[in-house]
């Protein structure tokens, strides 16, 4: 088999690999994980239910207000058609964004250390 097939067959094992360890460690460390039974953060909760409001059709700024911008609301709206009632679709989105970062963290390290070693001394 040619060499460069070995490579990208080990970049999808690598990015699997940093994809479970992110969705595992926002498993432990993140409060909107499925492990803890509430969270009771004060912004997470109004930004989730501003989502949810967004989702009902109210306006926010008028209907519903918080300081936070409007990116912020969508997140949280994406997170509420996951799930209305509790905080898997934050956990979700939090660990894809963990996810990703760990990705261009281990393609900047690759730059100077080997594949393997980029991924397994990632900083997160």
């Amino acid at each position: 088999m040619h060499p460069i097939f070995i490579l990208k067959r080990s970049v999808k094992w690598t990015n699997i690999i940093l994809f479970g360890f992110a969705f595992l460690n926002m498993m432990v460390l993140s409060l909107s994980s499925p492990l803890y039974s509430f969270n009771n953060g004060v912004d997470p909760n109004t930004m989730f239910t501003v989502g949810r409001g967004l989702l009902s059709g109210l306006m926010p700024y008028k209907d519903l207000f918080e300081q936070k911008g409007p990116l912020v609301f969508l997140l949280h709206t994406v997170a509420a058609l996951i799930s209305k009632t509790n905080f898997i679709g934050i956990y979700f989105l939090e660990s894809l964004a963990l996810g990703f970062s760990m990705l261009g963290i281990r393609r900047i390290l690759a730059n100077y250390l080997n594949l393997w070693s980029a991924t397994f001394f990632n900083p997160h």
